[in-house]
């Protein structure tokens, strides 16, 4: 791996939050990267703390939540040790910027689309002058293939359908010249042909711009048509990395072929979808050894009391499985 290549890396994140019931461990992320025009996509269930992951990026926690331990860099700078004015100044908006699912809730219903957009670009640009400014509204208007740019500029938010009302989401967030999109289930409330709409567009933002994207979704089958690779978040742990094609026909670790066996498919037709029996862990008090040991049919003594170890089992190719940790190659690629 090579952290030049890198917009974004994190090592040995761990984030709790304190509770009336004790501490509880919501995140604990040994290591993942996000490569420069790189699509990246995290997956996982409801409560995965996919979205935790994204705010804890940004330094938005809520006041019970805290970062115990690890780095967050981005572009070599570690996140973690700037102040919310530094944060709010240089980085939020300006390198890393986010989309969310409700782009209904996220615009300002009382605005024009003109009056948003133009609001965050003379944030960062204080000196456009007002022709500079429309000139501006309307070139990322265009940057996001909304027709009639000068019209719909002049509308408000009810008046723009979902996908538009997300593509001018998209156009906010790229004002300042962002290198790093986190795109929050931003496709999730869009119907089927408006969704593959917006994956195109972020496809040709990626090659077109060199801009990277944290694609943060549920669903598997929507973020292998547009990530190149993807990592499988578990309660708040990473338990696989690797290249979408991999992850699909070859996934290792037990979680992601039970998650996938999970998803419906024409062949499943007519047929009770497979569940994955157990009881989610509890941040309250997780396991000592692997976080799905209690729900893994390959459970053994060992996975619920030794803690597996992050490795790569082939190239590109990163797990945290016990009884997976006997196929690393000869050079010792663990992320201890």
């Amino acid at each position: 791996m090579n952290s030049k290549d890198n917009v974004l890396e994190i090592k040995d994140l761990k984030v709790d939050a304190h509770t009336v019931m004790g501490t509880a461990e919501l995140l604990n992320i040994k290591h993942l990267e996000i490569k420069t025009g790189e699509i990246f996509g995290i997956i996982g269930e409801s409560g995965a703390g996919k979205s935790l992951l994204a705010l804890t990026i940004l330094g938005l926690l809520p006041k019970n939540v805290y970062v115990k331990n690890g780095q967050i860099l981005y572009k070599g700078e570690d996140l973690l040790k700037k102040s919310q004015e530094e944060l709010s100044q240089r980085i939020r908006g300006k390198g890393i910027t986010m989309i969310f699912q409700d782009p209904m809730a996220s615009l300002n219903p009382v605005f024009t689309v003109y009056d948003q957009v133009s609001q965050v670009i003379s944030r960062h640009n204080p000196g456009l002058s007002k022709k500079q400014l429309y000139d501006r509204v309307i070139e990322m208007l265009e940057l996001v293939k909304l027709s009639d740019p000068e019209n719909t500029m002049k509308k408000y938010p009810h008046e723009l359908s979902g996908g538009m009302r997300q593509r001018v989401l998209i156009s906010m967030a790229l004002s300042a010249k962002a290198d790093l999109l986190i795109s929050d289930e931003a496709t999730r409330a869009l119907d089927v042909t408006i969704q593959a709409g917006i994956l195109k567009l972020l496809e040709e933002l990626a090659e077109k711009l060199g801009l990277s994207t944290l694609f943060i979704s549920s669903n598997m089958a929507l973020a292998s048509t547009v990530c190149q690779r993807l990592g499988i978040l578990y309660a708040g742990e990473v338990l696989e990395i690797g290249r979408v094609e991999e992850i699909i026909r070859n996934p290792r670790h037990v979680y992601t072929r039970s998650f996938l066996s999970s998803l419906p498919t024409v062949e499943k037709k007519g047929k009770p979808l497979p569940i994955i029996k157990g009881i989610y862990p509890d941040p309250l008090n997780k396991a000592k050894g692997c976080i799905f040991a209690d729900r893994c049919p390959d459970y053994s003594a060992e996975c619920s009391q030794n803690k597996p170890t992050y490795h790569e089992v082939i190239p590109g190719h990163f797990l945290a499985c016990i009884k997976e940790e006997k196929h690393k190659p000869s050079s010792d690629n663990d992320m201890d």
